[in-house]
């Protein structure tokens, strides 16, 4: 509202009647700032709502498709003039769910394939809408919020599950998800989280995230300890050093804070083109420092079988998700040597193989090029504005892009 008094008008209108046609007009600043109050409170609420959907998977079951489902469905609803800009900034993101969907054609196990394809696509598209369509710092706070809050109910309702360390009778922590090496992922995630919602609070005096960030840390680390998932482990070292050096850089002026982000991109190509001489033997070090017997892990085993598959059928692979299924002899005997009772939740512990396995040479070829051109996107963006969110976006690529050689990740695994 204004302090200038009304004065008389040509025309016979009133003061009530110019105020009618102002208000019908012009939004008041309450309405403003309520309509604003309210899409941030939707977007930060999209992806805490869509990541507990997905980690209290193992709890709610057929719900968390429902609540992916919803949330894509909710998308569209609220922020529909979003879509065409969202799509533009993210399709190829889609490409492969959707040549994953496409795969039902040539799979050996088409059922499989059209359904876990189907929710392949589905999850994409609501990661695609949670990246693009929101607001990083909405991001950043709705994520940490998922992240700690599940944290929390994993340490006061998880469960501990027999491992490999101390002779195969040492136990690690699976919280509330489907085995030991999901948690640890999941408490990397929660680390880097934490440690970025820390970083973007302190400058802005909001010390209710602050402390739950600070709270957070301790948490999380306990809580990736605890998993003994060594690959997991070496990724949230390694991703949590970027985040912190990156986020110090901020502070330096364009030329030097690019420098900065340079040396360490390039210090990571190097180290990824030859990972295969420092990666295994110190992936093999932190296993026996943790008392686990590098030979017992299993993945080698899973590789050679991997690799037959690979060679039956190199360029289109089986279909996707069309190996991991009951009845599957092949499937079946590695369950059993992993001894994963619940036939379920596993793969070969290698994106490059899981990719290969399923899609062939030309699902990976398409992986590869729109994982390359995404982040060398995101990337630059993070040198250039130098903002928290992007910083925590980098650090969580180098989180993940570290687990490709021992997890499946991106593909639905």
């Amino acid at each position: 509202m204004t302090s200038e008094p009304f004065v008389s008008q040509p025309h016979g209108k009133g003061n009530a009647a110019l105020a009618r046609e102002a208000g019908a007009g012009r939004k008041l600043p309450l309405d403003a700032f309520t309509k604003d109050a309210a899409i941030d409170l939707f977007e930060m609420a999209f992806p805490f709502v869509l990541l507990m959907g997905l980690l209290l998977n193992l709890m709610i079951g057929p719900l968390s498709v429902l609540t992916v489902a919803g949330c894509v469905g909710l998308f569209c609803v609220v922020r529909w003039q979003a879509l065409p800009a969202v799509l533009k900034a993210s399709w190829a993101l889609i490409l492969l769910p959707l040549v994953a969907l496409a795969s039902v054609m040539w799979s050996l196990q088409p059922e499989a394939t059209l359904r876990y394809g189907t929710l392949f696509l589905i999850s994409t598209i609501a990661a695609v809408m949670m990246g693009a369509g929101i607001k990083p710092a909405s991001l950043l706070k709705g994520t940490f919020a998922a992240l700690f809050l599940f944290s929390i109910m994993c340490l006061l309702g998880g469960r501990w599950v027999g491992w490999g360390g101390a002779g195969q009778g040492g136990i690690a922590f699976a919280g509330l998800l489907g085995s030991k090496n999901a948690m640890g992922e999941v408490a990397g995630m929660a680390l880097l989280s934490s440690i970025a919602i820390s970083q973007w609070s302190l400058p802005r005096r909001a010390f209710a995230w602050l402390l739950c960030g600070l709270a957070a840390i301790p948490l999380s680390l306990y809580l990736l300890w605890a998993s003994k998932a060594t690959g997991a482990l070496i990724a949230a070292v390694i991703a949590s050093f970027c985040l912190v050096l990156w986020n110090i850089s901020r502070r330096l002026p364009v030329q030097a804070r690019v420098a900065v982000f340079f040396l360490a991109i390039l210090a990571m190509a190097l180290a990824a083109i030859f990972q295969d001489v420092w990666l295994p033997p110190l992936f093999d070090a932190v296993l026996e420092s943790s008392g686990k017997d590098a030979g017992l892990t299993g993945r080698a085993d899973l590789w050679r079988k991997a690799d037959s598959l690979i060679a039956e059928r190199p360029w289109f692979g089986m279909g996707y998700s069309a190996f991991w299924v009951h009845h599957n002899l092949d499937a079946e005997y590695l369950w059993r040597l992993m001894g994963i009772n619940g036939r379920a939740g596993f793969n070969f512990h290698n994106t490059q193989r899981e990719i290969l396995v399923a899609l062939g040479y030309v699902g990976l070829a398409i992986y590869a090029l729109v994982a390359g051109i995404y982040s060398l996107i995101l990337i630059t963006r993070t040198m250039l504005t130098a903002k928290t969110e992007y910083v925590f976006a980098s650090a969580m690529l180098v989180y993940f892009a570290f687990k490709i050689p021992f997890e499946s990740f991106g593909f639905g695994g």
